[in-house]
Order: C-alpha cells, then sequence, then structure tokens
C-alpha cells in the first residue's frame, strides 16, 4: 500500500469509529485530475454499512522536503482545515440565527476529517461527484449560467463574511 492510501486508510479508520459502524466495507480509489495538482494524491472511498453509502473525497498532501524547504511555514490545506473545521460552523450558526431561508443559504461539501500533521497532511470531504456534480475544464471558457451561478455563491460568502 502506497503512504499516501496508507495515511488516507487511518483517517478513514478514525470516520469509522466516530459514527460507530458495524461491519463497515471500505473501498479506496485513486483517482487522477488530468495534471491539475501538484501538491496532492487524490482518492475517492465508498464506506458501505447496512443499505447506505458514504461517499468521500480526499487530498493526501504528496509534497517532498525539498519543497516544504522552499515555501518555508507553507502548511498544507491550512486554510481549507480552517474554513471546514472552524468557519463554515460559524456560517451555519449565523445562518441559523437569522433564519436564512435553505435555498439562500451559503453551502459548502461536509467535511468528515482533516489532519495538519506534517508529512500527513489530509482533507476528507463528501464526495460531490456522487451527487453528479463534475469538474469544469479549466482549459475552457466559462459560460454564463456557470458564471452567475459562481458569482451568485461567492455573494452568499462575502455576506456572511
Amino acid at each position: 500500500m502506497s503512504e499516501h492510501k496508507q495515511i488516507f486508510t487511518e483517517i478513514l479508520n478514525k470516520i469509522v469509529a466516530e459514527r460507530a459502524l458495524v461491519a463497515p466495507r471500505v473501498k479506496i480509489q485513486p483517482i487522477s485530475s488530468g495534471g491539475a495538482n501538484f501538491t496532492t494524491q487524490l482518492f475517492q472511498a465508498t464506506i458501505s454499512h447496512g443499505d447506505n453509502e458514504l461517499k468521500l473525497f480526499a487530498k493526501v498532501a504528496a509534497v517532498g522536503e525539498k519543497f516544504r524547504q522552499q515555501f518555508s511555514g507553507f502548511r498544507i490545506f491550512e486554510a481549507e482545515n480552517d474554513f471546514y473545521t472552524k468557519l463554515m460552523k460559524i456560517y451555519e450558526n449565523l445562518q441559523e440565527k437569522h433564519n436564512v431561508p435553505q435555498d439562500k443559504r451559503f453551502v459548502a461539501p461536509k467535511c468528515y476529517g482533516c489532519s495538519s500533521k506534517l508529512y500527513e497532511e489530509v482533507l476528507v470531504l463528501e464526495d460531490l461527484s456522487a451527487q453528479g456534480f463534475t469538474v469544469y475544464d479549466r482549459m475552457k471558457s466559462v459560460d454564463w449560467d456557470y458564471a452567475s451561478k459562481a458569482v451568485e455563491e461567492i455573494a452568499k460568502f462575502h455576506a456572511l463574511s
């Protein structure tokens, strides 16, 4: 098993333990971004328990010592960890407190776990591809529909900030 897959497996075990899942079946699959990422190994995982399936997406840091030395003080996934573990809770509480209608709320993928341990950084999120979302081709221009939806979500984020 690769080092990155092992790191991901360890956090998956924590996710299973936190949810007290009995006899879960775990399937892990490495995925490719087609060269869009340089610092991470990407994975999809499915945790099956009974009739339920939990679909996950993970990013595991894959940068070596040389890269880390060049960017002294750079912590991988630091902003994302803070966003999912701290800021989203504040945003959710604000939206709840002010009775923001569900269809007008700022939403983000659910975070199931993360680690900022040096050389074992990982971020595990809800796999949105299981709900039909796709990654937009970064080499193509966006159309009006895509751009307008993006600006709408940025406006919600800005309003909360």
